[in-house]
């Protein structure tokens, strides 16, 4: 059986830890389902060294970052793929541009699929 990954749209839940004496924000990403029971897919804990206003409105942008980036993750490899697809050899391809380019491209497609 192969395993597969929490389907998108993930949501955030945002919480307080303590964790050896010290306060951490906690962000739960996961489903809607998962937020409505208090748990979460993937767990981003971050310390709570600097309290500071513009620290913990930075926490919560990587947090939304991430949950971001997983609920678009299949449509820009799609994407790519559907993009990478027309760039086959010999359609001009052959300048160091268009070599890094197509490069760059089946990097980050293998990258996200895991090849």
């Amino acid at each position: 059986m192969e395993a597969k990954h929490t389907p998108a749209p993930w949501v955030i839940v945002t919480g307080r830890a303590t964790i050896g004496g010290h306060g951490h924000t906690v962000w739960m990403l996961g489903t809607a389902d998962d937020s409505t029971q208090g748990i979460g897919t993937a767990v981003v804990i971050l310390p709570d060294e600097d309290d500071t206003p513009s620290a913990r409105a930075e926490r919560q942008a990587t947090a939304e970052f991430i949950c971001r980036t997983v609920n678009c993750h299949a449509e820009l490899l799609e994407a790519l793929k559907y993009i990478r697809s027309w760039c086959i050899p010999g359609m001009n391809w052959t300048d160091e541009i268009g070599k890094a380019l197509l490069g760059q491209a089946d990097a980050a497609i293998a990258k996200a699929t895991g090849a």
